[in-house]
């Protein structure tokens, strides 16, 4: 196994809009892989996002606007989730493409960190990549990709959809998508492999050596 460092990371938000609504939640989970070894560390942040939760935030969280009201501001620790992803080579999150990046990458702007924007080139949607590989799968959230994957998730659904919590779960999920990309990948150079040995062989047909 090459040599990398994968961050997976989600948010929790007080509604949908990315322009109208706010972060409060960033958690991480990094995955180094060095010298065949891997070490994992995690990130976990709560935030004050001076804003209300939507009731389907509070639902989905187990969140309330009370547990929050003593935590710091984004643009006052935003610094410490810039150094925890500080030269991965890959950034991972779930419909991060079309949600999380763009949520992140706006607030980011807003407080001042314009040029702490992530770079989507970087980035993996497990979404996206769900949808390649498994094509056949009714849906493609969270929780239908970890119980595909026969993966626990009694925790998540008890005690609340938080950021550090589904970013472990999406670790599990990432990984083992990967197991079907890798294997894609293989399988389509077996299949280059092929087509180039039968065209060899049909050069050499029409084109025979000979000697003497």
């Amino acid at each position: 196994m090459k040599d990398r460092v994968i961050v997976i990371f989600d948010i929790e938000t007080t509604g949908f809009s990315v322009v109208e609504e706010r972060i409060f939640n960033i958690g991480a989970v990094k995955h180094e892989f060095k010298n065949g070894e891997q070490t994992t560390t995690q990130y976990d942040q709560f935030m004050n996002p001076m804003k209300k939760l939507s009731s389907g935030s509070i639902r989905i969280t187990k969140m309330e606007d009370y547990m929050l009201k003593d935590k710091p501001l984004f643009k006052d620790v935003i610094g410490g989730f810039i150094d925890f992803i500080e030269g991965a080579d890959k950034i991972v999150a779930h419909n991060g493409l079309r949600f999380d990046i763009p949520f992140l990458n706006n607030e980011l702007t807003r407080s001042g960190f314009a040029d702490k924007c992530i770079d989507e080139k970087i980035c993996i949607d497990t979404l996206q990549e769900a949808r390649k590989r498994l094509p056949l799968l009714r849906s493609f959230s969270l929780d239908n990709l970890a119980k595909h994957f026969k993966i626990d998730i009694q925790e998540r659904d008890e005690l609340g959809h938080l950021a550090l919590r589904d970013s472990l779960l999406l670790s599990h999920v990432f990984f083992e998508l990967e197991k079907i990309i890798d294997h894609n990948t293989n399988e389509k150079l077996y299949e280059k492999c092929d087509e180039l040995m039968d065209s060899l062989e049909r050069k050499t047909v029409e084109k025979p050596i000979l000697f003497g």
